[in-house]
């Protein structure tokens, strides 16, 4: 670290070092000496506490933001007098030459955040929470041999059995798989290993999730569905195109796969071995960049939903609610400037969580009070004013900020 030259700044205790939802940083923080104390909106819900975590030297705050470039998603005081490195965002690439092990550091402690953020998401919105376990394989199988995806159901069974061999479906999964097209079942990718590339055809599985897995993948050419099951249902969750990343905690982590990646159309990937990325890291800076830029950016989205849950007044996740798909399209905010979401009303109401009647009921309230938006002809919501919809929110984020202050005397007390 000695050998980086980047800039230290000292800063005294209680001094508010960055605040959640303020402007756009090109800088992140290591921690030299001192501690931090960082908080989120989220950590109630997360950690059942207010009382943010603390910091200590080698930690890091700041970098989710900067690498995003998104609005802060943490607020950080001082918690004594600290000195702490500041890293630029153009100099992450040199961050990583002279020391990769930061750089590691940073991607697995992503990779825990997105697995913890995207378990608490998908319990609060879909009210159930399961471990990956490779025993949840035949499930899945299950649900494509009965949907007569026989290519994917095969894939989901070998999994199953190459996990469980004598898990209590065994005898199932080779029946099941014995009656399905044999080209279907010995169905493999297309692997150029000079070049670690894999190449897929419309539909076919890249990875299961609940299976192990031992790469990361960069999409080459085509596009992704990650999908989950919940419930007993497929849910989509994204579509990945060109130059997007997926598959990273598995080699983060030694976890199974969260999700299911299925390629559509015709699909090549570069592959990343768990044994080769840190070295792919050190010598292709650039690639680790880049994979933190994306893994940035998934977390600041999965975070904003997140912070909007904690929201208790319906009027302010409304307008919260809004301002999260105007940010995710990175839409300049100039005064009375309108803007129509490509957001319809029953899109809000799903993303809010909010029963569809119950929903509308708020919505209309909002729309009754404040006529700066609106619903176009097409039902889509529109902004007159992007500058008023902004300062609604901040009032609403001071609020909170407020609340932090209040817990935060109370815990120096």
């Amino acid at each position: 670290m000695e050998e980086v030259s980047f800039k230290l700044s000292r800063y005294k205790p209680g001094t508010y070092i960055v605040i959640e939802g303020d402007k756009i940083s090109n800088e992140f923080y290591i921690i030299q000496e001192g501690s931090v104390r960082v908080f989120e909106t989220v950590d109630p819900i997360i950690r059942g506490t207010k009382e943010g975590t603390l910091l200590k030297k080698g930690d890091f705050f700041g970098v989710v933001s900067c690498m995003s470039q998104r609005s802060n998603m943490e607020t950080a005081i001082a918690n004594e007098e600290s000195l702490l490195l500041v890293v630029s965002r153009e100099n992450f690439g040199l961050l990583i030459q002279k020391s990769a092990p930061v750089a590691v550091k940073i991607l697995r402690y992503f990779s825990k955040k997105l697995r913890e953020y995207d378990s608490t998401l998908t319990k609060l919105t879909f009210k159930t929470h399961s471990e990956e376990d490779p025993s949840h394989l035949f499930e899945i199988a299950e649900f494509y041999y009965s949907k007569k995806m026989f290519e994917q159901a095969a894939y989901a069974y070998k999994k199953y059995l190459e996990y469980c061999p004598d898990g209590g479906y065994a005898t199932n999964a080779k029946m099941r798989l014995a009656s399905i097209d044999p080209m279907l079942v010995l169905s493999e990718p297309e692997v150029i290993e000079e070049k670690s590339v894999e190449k897929y055809h419309d539909g076919q599985i890249i990875f299961c999730e609940h299976e192990y897995g031992d790469k990361a993948y960069v999409i080459l050419k085509g596009n992704v569905r990650i999908t989950k099951f919940v419930n007993g249902n497929e849910v989509l969750l994204a579509v990945l195109k060109e130059g997007d990343v997926f598959g990273e905690m598995a080699i983060l982590e030694n976890k199974p796969r969260s999700a299911t990646a299925t390629a559509v159309g015709n699909v090549e990937l570069l592959y990343i071995k768990k044994e080769n990325f840190e070295t792919m890291v050190h010598t292709k800076p650039e690639i680790g960049t880049k994979i933190i830029e994306l893994l940035s950016d998934r977390i600041w989205a999965i975070y904003r939903q997140l912070a909007n849950i904690v929201l208790k007044d319906p009027t302010a996740r409304i307008y919260d609610a809004i301002m999260i798909q105007i940010e995710k399209n990175r839409v300049p905010i100039k005064p009375r400037e309108s803007y129509t979401l490509n957001f319809t009303v029953e899109d809000l109401i799903k993303f809010l969580g909010y029963p569809i009647e119950e929903g509308k009921k708020y919505l209309k309230a909002v729309l009754d009070n404040d006529k700066n938006i609106t619903i176009s002809s097409n039902g889509n919501i529109t902004i007159m004013d992007l500058e008023k919809l902004l300062k609604d929110v901040t009032f609403y984020k001071k609020k909170l900020l407020m609340d932090l202050k209040i817990q935060l005397s109370k815990t120096q007390k």
